[in-house]
């Protein structure tokens, strides 16, 4: 094991729901079919593209979970 890491080079890996929303995280996913722009899509593909990372679909999802939280959002 080494005495020292270099934080610059470390690799994080996470799975599920962002920190702080697992909480809220409901377990049910549903089947939806949507159209989306491409431009957005090809965001989080990108995102998702980086080693260790999760799908573009959870990132889809995690999105629109921080936007339903946020205050003022009507339920």
């Amino acid at each position: 094991m080494q005495t020292e890491y270099d934080l610059n080079t470390l690799q994080i890996k996470r799975h599920g729901p962002l920190p702080g929303l697992q909480e809220q995280a409901d377990t049910t996913r549903v089947r939806v079919t949507m159209m989306l722009d491409t431009d957005i899509v090809s965001y989080f593909k990108e995102m998702a593209e980086q080693p260790g990372n999760l799908s573009y679909k959870t990132y889809i999802n995690q999105a629109l979970r921080q936007i339903i939280h946020q205050p003022g959002v009507s339920e």
